[in-house]
């Protein structure tokens, strides 16, 4: 079964009395790393031939080891390495089983132990968990565990697990426990291993399947323990090995925890590392991915595709991003969790000084999406047939997911039309056709409905930090917030930005035009997920720079959107183009001097907290862009005869001062008052007595001017008393301003402490939630009703005391 190297002069050496190692292909890509560094960094370990096996699926790949891309042999599916002075044999196997052998397999390994001798059959895997002992953070080192088969645990050392220290798989199961074995079901995605211990199981040869647990991505901290336990456990040195593995099978390295082991790898380069571990090339992307370790293991395994060589590499001709790198990070960063909520907040830092006008980040906009296509479809097929040289069923593929871009981009321009009719809704219309094309394009990467390309599954590694239970915009709301809500105003937002969705939705589903039917059906809660997810995060581009068209366009950039929001940002995004190689590219730049462990933020814009809530999901503490917009019934022109109403309606289109018959709308501001309120209700409340009292209509018309003045005692009356009735009815309906602002204090207080959320909140009187999330959105909930409860205050103390004063001293900007 040993076929040797090919030309080599050397016999296959004696292979009984060693230990034999299998990997097997699971989560994280553990063992890989693991036997990759003891294959580069033990130099008595040498390749000494070819495992050949018809039930091993066919495959030839770059070598594993290789320290430079240009390096390295033609990697068969399973070769054999040995080491004497280790006492191990490896059988690496980079590929698979094939299909339904796996039966044939495990008993073609079992004749293999057998005809060598190995002293022992140990079998190297890493598992993802939903149980307690998974790890959810690659800064932690991963206990290894064991589980071994019969022969060990009932012949051959029944204290197998005492000896050595380490723990038995599955031992959590306790009394639950109902079947023999049923440890292994704990297993998830951990390869061959299953199958292989049960096959070993059956055989008096002693076998240990090894498994640790792992945050998934590409563990380097799991490969590199790994590495350091197999370089050891196996030296037959009984006081070695309890050194090695000490209490209860943690690992005692000489790194405290995982950063300390990405440290010595990547920067400190302490040991041989092979090209395909990614960060090797980039160290300001390093240090993203290494910062992420102690954030979430879904956040390093994005920073890691980012840190890839398909995105970095300058030299990768082939890449789908043209022959210049698609991200270029030019200061180290890192990651960081701004406010400890369920992962939310991630943001990100500089670790250095960097100067006004520098380039911090460039980087392609084909890497995330895109609103519109900036080139012609039909040449994107000529130019990714001829550079890819796709297959004719490729190209078919590439054909059917263009034919759907096509559909979306029909039922896009068809529902914005609907909503928003007419030339003079061009803006809005726009706005709603850009959004609801990233929307479903966000939505065809999230059913991988788009071919597989580096870029996709960058996107696909990027969905994976993107919340989608832990939602704190305002349409996600439940009913115990809203219930919370004294708000007329707040509550009236809430229904109709719910009616404003379901109603797109309904159309996007219904419409004859819609690709959502039969198998591609969408749910209500898939498209709010996606709807809402631009709304946080996209990125608007005015500059023609990136299209010849004049309208704004949308992009969905993973990274930039990590960018949070401040009202004295320190950076800015910029569209670039490069003349020469036709290649667009957001950038960002520094637009203030920042200094080392300063948070990278830019302005979302001048928004306030109702406009924050709904967008983005967050409020901001004294915001002083908070503006209160409230819409009262009027009835005051009921009764009125047509010549009246119709003087009006002109009079507000000639000096446009807001006019309706039905409802008042205006905006109230916290620190200033807003002089057109006045102006719409002295054009409101004027009568056919106040035109005779001034000499009949032109008079009239050429004494009240614009409304910004008062032009009669009870015209000025009614206004005022109007206004003060209707914003103290609304003030009377909520709580006392302490109210909400003890329930704020009380709930940051939880929300924002180091500890974990374990507790609720009977400490105090007042709300009761369950959840980090219902404490959150309760939190913003009081916020916006402590901001209404101090607009309405201010504008209520304002009118009372400048009732009697002169109009031209009343009105203040």
């Amino acid at each position: 079964m040993i076929a040797g190297i090919f030309g080599s002069p050397n016999a296959i050496p004696d292979l009984s009395g060693s230990h034999l190692i299998i990997p097997c292909n699971s989560a994280g890509q553990s063992p890989f790393i693991a036997l990759d560094l003891l294959i580069l960094n033990e130099p008595s370990v040498q390749k000494i031939g070819h495992y050949k096996s018809v039930n091993i699926a066919p495959c030839i790949s770059n070598d594993g080891t290789s320290l430079q891309p240009s390096e390295g042999q033609i990697t068969l599916p399973a070769e054999i390495y040995y080491s004497k002075e280790l006492n191990l044999t490896i059988l690496f196997i980079r590929s698979g089983v094939q299909e339904g052998r796996m039966r044939k397999y495990g008993d073609e390994l079992v004749q293999f132990a057998k005809q060598h001798g190995f002293a022992s059959v140990n079998l190297i895997s890493s598992t993802l968990s939903p149980i307690a002992r998974e790890r959810d953070s690659n800064r932690l080192i991963p206990e290894i565990f064991g589980y071994v088969n019969n022969y060990i645990y009932k012949q051959k050392n029944p204290k197998y697990y005492e000896v050595y220290g380490i723990r038995r798989f599955g031992y959590w199961l306790k009394d639950t426990k109902i079947k023999h074995h049923q440890e292994l079901d704990e297993l998830m995605m951990a390869g061959s291993a299953k199958g292989l211990i049960k096959t070993f199981n059956r055989q008096d040869i002693p076998c240990t399947l090894f498994v640790i647990f792992t945050s998934g991505g590409i563990d380097f901290v799991g490969g590199y323990t790994y590495y350091q336990f197999i370089k050891n456990f196996f030296s037959g040195n009984l006081a070695l090995a309890s050194d090695v593995y000490k209490k209860f099978g943690k690992l005692q390295l000489s790194q405290k925890d995982g950063e300390e082991i990405h440290e010595m790898l990547f920067q400190k380069k302490a040991l041989k590392i092979p090209f395909y571990c990614l960060g090797k090339n980039e160290k300001n992307l390093l240090s993203l991915q290494h910062s992420a370790l102690d954030i979430s293991p879904k956040l390093f395994n994005f920073a890691s595709w980012l840190n890839s060589s398909e995105f970095i590499n300058p030299s990768n001709t082939s890449s789908i991003h043209g022959t210049t790198p698609a991200l270029n990070v030019n200061f180290s960063l890192a990651f960081q969790n701004f406010n400890h909520l369920n992962g939310m907040g991630y943001g990100i830092k500089s670790l250095q000084n960097i100067t006004q006008g520098d380039t911090i980040i460039k980087q392609k906009t084909t890497i995330g999406l895109i609103s519109k296509d900036l080139h012609d479809e039909g040449q994107q097929i000529l130019e990714k047939s001829v550079q890819d040289q796709l297959s004719e069923a490729q190209l078919q593929d590439l054909r059917e997911e263009e034919s759907l871009e096509a559909s979306i981009q029909r039922i896009s321009k068809e529902i914005s039309e609907l909503f928003f009719p007419g030339d003079f809704n061009k803006v809005n219309q726009n706005k709603l056709y850009q959004h609801l094309m990233l929307t479903q394009k966000l939505l065809m990467i999230d059913r991988k409905q788009f071919t597989e390309t580096a870029s996709d599954q960058l996107m696909q590694a990027y969905l994976d930090i993107v919340p989608r239970d832990d939602m704190s915009t305002l349409i996600y709301w439940n009913r115990k917030v809203l219930n919370e809500i004294d708000s007329e105003t707040l509550r009236s937002q809430f229904q109709q930005t719910e009616q404003y969705y379901q109603s797109i939705y309904h159309h996007l589903v219904n419409l004859d035009s819609s690709p959502y039917k039969g198998k591609n059906s969408l749910t209500l809660d898939q498209f709010l997920w996606a709807f809402t997810t631009i709304s946080q995060r996209h990125l608007v581009m005015m500059n023609q720079q990136l299209t010849n068209d004049p309208n704004m366009i949308m992009l969905l950039v993973p990274l930039f959107d990590m960018l949070n929001h401040s009202q004295e940002p320190n950076v800015i995004i910029t569209p670039y183009e490069d003349k020469i190689t036709n290649e667009s590219f957001v950038l960002l730049q520094a637009i203030k001097d920042i200094q080392k462990d300063e948070q990278l933020c830019i302005s979302y814009g001048s928004l306030g907290n109702s406009h924050l809530i709904q967008k983005y999901g967050f409020t901001l503490e004294n915001n002083p862009q908070n503006s209160l917009t409230i819409q009262l019934p009027f009835h005051e022109h009921q009764g009125l005869i047509f010549e009246e109403i119709d003087l009006k309606r002109r009079l507000s289109a000639q000096h446009r001062v807001p006019f309706s018959e039905h409802k008042y709308i205006s905006t109230l501001y916290p620190a200033r008052f807003n002089q057109d309120q006045l102006k719409q209700l002295r054009l409101s409340f004027f009568t056919s007595r106040n035109i005779i009292d001034l000499g009949g209509t032109d008079r009239f018309i050429q004494t009240a001017a614009n409304f910004s003045q008062g032009f009669s005692e009870d015209n000025e009356d009614f206004s005022f008393d109007y206004l003060v009735k209707s914003l103290q009815s609304q003030y009377m309906k909520l709580k006392p301003l302490n109210y909400y602002q003890d329930q704020i204090k009380e709930i940051e207080s939880r929300i924002f402490r180091e500890t974990s959320l374990d507790g609720d909140l009977s400490a105090k009187p007042g709300v009761q939630v369950d959840n980090a999330l219902e404490q959150y959105n309760m939190m913003n909930a009081f916020r916006l009703q402590a901001d209404e409860s101090k607009i309405l205050s201010a504008n209520i103390e304002f009118l009372k005391k400048n009732h009697a004063i002169s109009v031209s001293k009343l009105i203040q900007v």
